[in-house]
């Protein structure tokens, strides 16, 4: 045999000798092979969720509980519940939401839905203000 030539292989053969030896070692035929298709813990198919992910089969309830963003989340200020990817967007609205008092008074953190009852009628930084506050004068 010289440098350029190779060995033939008879690759159908080893084909089925390997398909031989794994039939054999699992003892499955054509119709379990089918049942088990639709049911292959590896096998990646798209979240039912339509998160428009693809995963293993044996990953799908991990990825429903803890990972899609179609799942539902509750918000930790309201506790109503949301889509994941639209959680963000309700915090910019949620009227439990803490915001802080933008006189800074001691009261530093309240739910947005108190805040304009507090400026109205609790904020210690209200005073009294001038009697000519309707003039236009801002002294308090």
């Amino acid at each position: 045999m010289s440098c350029l030539e190779f060995p033939k292989i008879r690759e159908p053969e080893v084909i089925v000798i390997t398909l031989g030896a794994i039939d054999s070692q699992f003892d499955t035929g054509p119709q379990e092979l089918r049942n088990h298709v639709g049911s292959c813990g590896f096998e990646p198919i798209y979240c039912e969720n339509k998160c428009g992910m693809k995963v293993q089969r044996r990953h799908l309830s991990q990825h429903k509980a803890a990972e899609c963003s179609k799942r539902l989340v509750p918000c930790r200020y309201c506790a109503k519940e949301f889509v994941a990817d639209t959680l963000q967007a309700h915090h910019s609205k949620c009227g439990r939401f803490p915001v802080a008092c933008p006189n800074r008074c001691e009261s530093a953190i309240l739910a947005r839905e108190d805040l304009d009852a507090h400026l109205k009628d609790q904020c210690s930084t209200l005073g009294i203000c001038c009697a000519f506050k309707e003039a236009g004068c801002r002294f308090k």
